[in-house]
């Protein structure tokens, strides 16, 4: 609980590391950003079954593919909520894992409103999801 509350004190967004890893390039933000929203909601749905049938591996692959995925978004806190599951499932160890699955996805609707203020989407559906 006192994780949780430590990480939604923090930016979603690291933005100097985010724009010294995209060079600068908005555009390639936006593909990027819009990558992983079009597939974040897969990975999550996967994550919850995993965490619903009570599948450590499962819960384990689901969480490193979404760390991964927003740490190309400099997304400290989401990694870290990613990383805390990721971390369950290796352990084998699933208990809170309905919480820090909620967690993740507050984190990640914490994402998408910044990156909507940080790099606004010409094509609006690529954000808004």
């Amino acid at each position: 609980m006192a994780h949780e509350r430590a990480t939604a004190t923090h930016d979603p967004i690291d933005r100097v590391r985010l724009l010294t890893q995209i060079e600068g390039d908005v555009d390639l933000l936006r593909e990027i950003a819009s990558m992983f929203f079009a597939d974040y909601p897969r990975r999550l749905s996967e994550l919850k079954d995993a965490v619903a049938r009570g599948d450590s591996n499962g819960v384990s692959s689901a969480a490193h593919s979404i760390k991964g995925s927003v740490a190309s978004l400099a997304a400290r806190p989401c990694y870290e909520a990613a990383q805390r599951l990721e971390l369950m499932g290796s352990s084998g160890d699933l208990t809170g894992a309905d919480g820090a699955c909620a967690t993740l996805e507050a984190e990640v609707e914490r994402l998408k409103r910044a990156l909507a203020t940080f790099a606004p989407c010409t094509r609006s559906s690529s954000l808004q999801r």
